[in-house]
């Protein structure tokens, strides 16, 4: 909705390659705008979310793959994959359009789009000989010993916590005070990290995740959120995403088919 991916993590690792048009883009509180051209690397378990530049069309290339995959090589695996998605200190790596690195994600990101789509026989095994060479990449730019440290970052579970803590229980008359404490936390520090994460507080987030993953009725989820008035909710929610409760929700539906 509204050009708008929601913050996640995953076990898989992710290479993003910008196509055209512009991103900016999350992970693990740090912000970043990415261009035509450029190329990103998301390490496995990490924060992130990314959204378009007012409002306009960004065309972009996403890779997600397990380190798993590469179980059979054990030795591989072993070596390199595991110490670098183990690595909590390497988020992330940006590589800019312009640099060796940029050059190379986005050339490879390409080629893999196109076996993709063209699903040639054997295709699977072509993608894994080019994403190889992109993985040595990454193993070579964490061990110059250049991560991206992140301020803060022992906090990381608490915030997965909560995120957790909104799912199992977003269909609930569930208060932000409930959900910092699933974390050990008071509401301010649950702020604090909601709008270091997220870009955004915890109850602006429970309301449009309620909005997104159920069925009930505009009113039930205001009622849940505390408002007493729809009318009064509803624009408060039009002031905060710039589209209805209807609007959005229509919008998240469309965006899981």
């Amino acid at each position: 909705p509204n050009k708008h991916a929601g913050c996640h993590w995953h076990e898989e690792m992710e290479f993003i390659y910008i196509q055209s048009g512009r991103m900016n883009f999350f992970v693990c509180g740090e912000k970043m705008l990415l261009g035509e051209g450029d190329g990103l690397f998301i390490n496995a378990g990490q924060l992130h979310y990314g959204y378009s530049v007012q409002g306009q069309p960004c065309q972009y290339i996403c890779l997600l793959f397990r380190p798993s995959i590469f179980a059979d090589h054990a030795a591989v695996k072993r070596e390199y994959l595991d110490p670098l998605a183990q690595d909590e200190r390497f988020a992330f790596h940006l590589a800019l359009a312009e640099t060796g690195t940029g050059k190379q994600i986005g050339a490879a990101l390409r080629q893999i789009w196109e076996i993709h789509e063209r699903r040639s026989p054997g295709f699977q095994l072509d993608i894994l000989g080019l994403l190889l060479p992109l993985l040595a990449l990454m193993v070579r730019e964490q061990r110059k010993h250049l991560p991206v440290y992140l301020a803060n970052a022992e906090q990381l579970p608490r915030q997965k916590q909560m995120l957790s803590f909104i799912a199992a229980h977003y269909a609930e008359s569930v208060t932000v005070d409930q959900i910092a404490r699933s974390a050990g936390l008071d509401k301010k520090k649950c702020n604090d990290l909601f709008l270091k994460y997220l870009g955004q507080t915890a109850q602006k987030y429970l309301i449009a995740y309620r909005l997104a993953q159920t069925d009930k009725s505009i009113a039930e989820i205001c009622a849940l959120s505390g408002f007493h008035h729809p009318s009064y909710y509803g624009k408060k929610f039009e002031l905060a995403y710039g589209c209805t409760p209807t609007e959005y929700r229509k919008k998240a539906k469309e965006a899981k088919r």
